[in-house]
C-alpha cells in the first residue's frame, strides 16, 4: 500500500527493511533490485536512492571497504541526480565510510563539499552536521592528528544534545601532548 506505483518487489522490500533497520536484508533487496531492473528502464532517482541505501547498509553492517568502493564509484553520478537535501545524506554516509577506512584526504574533500552545500542553502547545525564532524574527528584521530581531532570533538561537545558517540570519544581518546605534533 505504501509504495503502490512500484512493480519491483525488491524496491518495496528494500524500503520496508530500511524502516525496520534490517540492513542486511535491505542490502540484499537493493542489490537484487539493481540486478533485476533493466538499466534502460530504471528511474534515475530510484537508482540513486537504491545506491544510497546500499552505502547506508554497508555502514551499519560495518562493511566499510565495500561501502567506500560503492560511494566512490557512483558519487559523481549520484551528485548529478539528487537534490542537495538528499545528496548531503549520501555524502554523510560516504564521509563516515571513508573515515572508517582512514582515507583522510578524501574525507577532507567531501567534508568541504558537504559544508559548502550547507553554507549555500543556509542550513543550520543538525544531526547530519554532527555525524560529519565526528567522522572527520575520527579519521584525524586514526591518522595521528590528535589536536584537530580534539578540536572537532570539542565543537560537537559544545552542544548539550550531542551524540553519545562524542562522549565515548572524549572518554577513550588520548589527549594531545607536547610531543603529539611531532611525527616519529
Amino acid at each position: 500500500k505504501q509504495y503502490p506505483h512500484e512493480a519491483q518487489p525488491q524496491y518495496v522490500l528494500m524500503q520496508l527493511y530500511n524502516e525496520k533497520s534490517n540492513y542486511k536484508a535491505m542490502n540484499i533487496a537493493a542489490q537484487q533490485y539493481l540486478k533485476n531492473k533493466p538499466e534502460f528502464i530504471i528511474d534515475n532517482f530510484d537508482k540513486a536512492k537504491t545506491l544510497y541505501l546500499i552505502i547506508k547498509s554497508h555502514y551499519y553492517l560495518m562493511e566499510f571497504s565495500d561501502g567506500k568502493d560503492t560511494f566512490q564509484k557512483h558519487d559523481n553520478w549520484v551528485q548529478s541526480i539528487m537534490e542537495p537535501n538528499d545528496y548531503v545524506l549520501w555524502l554523510k554516509f560516504g564521509i563516515e565510510l571513508l573515515a572508517e577506512n582512514g582515507a583522510i584526504n578524501e574525507v577532507d574533500k567531501y567534508v568541504k563539499v558537504f559544508n559548502g552545500i550547507y553554507t549555500q542553502h543556509d542550513w543550520g547545525y543538525d544531526d547530519d552536521v554532527e555525524s560529519v564532524k565526528l567522522a572527520e574527528a575520527h579519521v584525524n584521530y586514526k591518522t595521528g592528528n590528535l589536536k584537530k581531532a580534539h578540536s572537532l570533538l570539542d565543537e560537537v561537545l559544545s552542544y548539550s544534545d550531542h551524540s553519545p558517540l562524542a562522549d565515548e570519544y572524549k572518554r577513550t581518546w588520548k589527549k594531545p601532548g607536547f610531543f603529539s605534533g611531532f611525527k616519529f
